[in-house]
């Protein structure tokens, strides 16, 4: 976060014409200051300003959400079906796959994800968590030696300090709450019908299909 100390102090007097008493010429100016509410969280403002339930319908509205405050502290993760068929190379149609992903809200990095063709389920959300979780190395040494040569870093990993999820079915089983105990993490059940309160992941699920399937 934005302090305000971390600004220089602007003299009024030569900047907006104001009179400054002598010994109080440096002070903060109003630009300083609004600089340093937009650095703060947006959300978390709104709700302080206006309410929950306000701030709720608004960030709603501009398909927006709330932030985490560092990496790892608020993460969600979600399904979806991709909008592309997969043809086996023998010409066999495979069909759809589903993509269950987990993003970090603070840095929007994907942390984990993983990808078939049985619906979602505990076993696929255990696969995007596990790799979520564990460093990446093993994973970028196999993709690097695949067609794909990945040359990226991906230095994410480590369990979140929450976890947001919808009121699916694979989220709420007991070996989910086992996890839960076992990674020492939080998960929260968000309500239904508030998908800004995952808007990070819908987002991204938007643009992975619109700029990157579709072409």
């Amino acid at each position: 976060m934005t302090r305000l100390d971390d600004f220089q102090p602007i003299d009024l007097e030569d900047k907006e014409g104001l009179f400054i008493p002598p010994g109080a010429r440096n002070v903060v100016g109003k630009n300083i200051v609004a600089r340093a509410i937009r650095a703060r969280d947006q959300y978390d403002l709104a709700v302080k300003r206006l309410g929950k339930r306000e701030a709720d319908k608004l960030f709603s509205t501009v398909a927006a959400g709330p932030d985490g405050r560092y990496p790892l502290h608020e993460v969600e993760i979600d399904h979806t079906t991709l909008d592309m068929i997969v043809v086996h190379e023998n010409g066999a149609i495979l069909g759809r796959p589903y993509l269950t992903v987990l993003i970090d809200r603070h840095t929007r990095m994907i942390l984990g994800f993983a990808i078939g063709f049985t619906p979602p389920s505990w076993t696929s959300v255990m696969e995007a968590l596990a790799m979520a979780v564990l460093p990446k190395d093993d994973f970028l040494a196999r993709m690097r030696g695949s067609e794909l040569s990945i040359v990226s870093d991906w230095p994410c990993f480590g369990p979140p300090d929450v976890l947001f999820v919808d009121r699916g079915a694979e989220f709420r089983s007991a070996s989910m709450r086992a996890a839960e105990m076992a990674l020492n993490m939080r998960i929260v059940d968000l309500p239904p019908g508030s998908p800004w309160l995952k808007g990070k992941i819908e987002r991204w699920f938007r643009t992975l299909n619109l700029k990157l399937l579709h072409r």
